[in-house]
């Protein structure tokens, strides 16, 4: 194998790596897009929140049973449902994003990379 083959083979290889690289950032980016998508649907939770609260509120002043209280703790458990929901969501955004930029900052330094000289060494 000649020394101007293996400069190709290597650069080769590089190329790939390259496009598995945008590949990556292409699907982290996406992923980031959906959890944009799902932090939007939980900011309508803020909404039901204060629904729920509204509801709590009448069945309390309504009356004061066991049927009211197990409606209460089921409004209270979905009321934690949705604020844990809202806070992984958003951490995940938050994730998703860093690491979205990670892998293009490494994509765009291997595109620089592909300048530089490749030393093979001979068999």
């Amino acid at each position: 194998m000649t020394f101007m083959h293996r400069v190709a083979v290597i650069r080769g290889i590089e190329d790939k790596r390259v496009g598995e690289i945008h590949l990556h950032v292409a699907r982290l980016e996406e992923e980031g897009r959906n959890l944009s998508s799902e932090i939007a649907k939980c900011k309508d939770g803020d909404e039901e929140y204060q629904r729920l609260l509204k509801e709590k509120e009448r069945l309390i002043a309504s009356e004061e049973n066991a049927k009211t209280a197990k409606v209460l703790l089921a409004l209270a458990e979905r009321e934690a449902a949705l604020r844990s929901e809202t806070k992984e969501t958003q951490e995940a955004l938050v994730a998703a994003r860093e690491t979205a930029n990670a892998f293009a900052e490494c994509a765009t330094s291997l595109q620089k990379a592909q300048n530089w000289g490749t030393i093979v060494e001979q068999a």
